[in-house]
């Protein structure tokens, strides 16, 4: 899980995440193309958002809506914290994605097979944002790491929160 990360793979995802955190606007560049990405790859996830075709005519109205708008950048600054907790706060990050689980699945109706599309659109964005130099192979092996532990310590929320009904 996320105790057993090597400082090598810490060490890359901190060096990478650094250098997002640097571009003019990185969260809310990042979460506007990050979920517009998700959102082709999945597009019945659109559905928990209340894509309203009454006021939204296309897709253009939605990705550009506040509402859209404010959520990327909010996915983007929890990731944010995560990975400032990456090192020294590993009980306290543990504890923050379980419940961050519970809540996506009782208050969100997020579902767990999602998780690994969002990897790869997040992934592919962090790439695209970043170059090849910045964002090598080893440097993506690192962050699917970090992002397969803090998605199964979401999913077990899912499973704590079913255990407790």
């Amino acid at each position: 899980m996320i105790d057993d990360m090597s400082y090598s793979t810490v060490s890359s995802c901190l060096d990478s995440w650094e250098a997002l955190r640097r571009k003019p606007n990185y969260a809310e560049e990042l979460g506007k193309i990050l979920f517009i990405k998700f959102f082709v790859l999945e597009p019945e996830a659109k559905n928990i958002f209340g894509f309203d075709t009454k006021t939204m005519k296309s897709d253009d109205d939605f990705f550009d809506s506040p509402r859209f708008l404010a959520h990327g950048k909010h996915f983007v600054l929890i990731l944010d914290k995560a990975v400032d907790m990456l090192g020294p706060d590993l009980d306290m990050l543990t504890e923050i994605f379980l419940e961050l689980g519970e809540t996506q699945k009782t208050k969100y109706g997020v579902k767990t097979e999602w998780f690994p599309i969002m990897g790869v659109a997040l992934l592919e964005c962090m790439a695209d944002m970043l170059g090849p130099k910045k964002f090598n192979a080893k440097t993506r092996c690192c962050w699917l790491k970090v992002y397969k532990a803090l998605t199964n310590i979401m999913i077990t929320g899912y499973s704590t929160h079913t255990l407790k009904e």
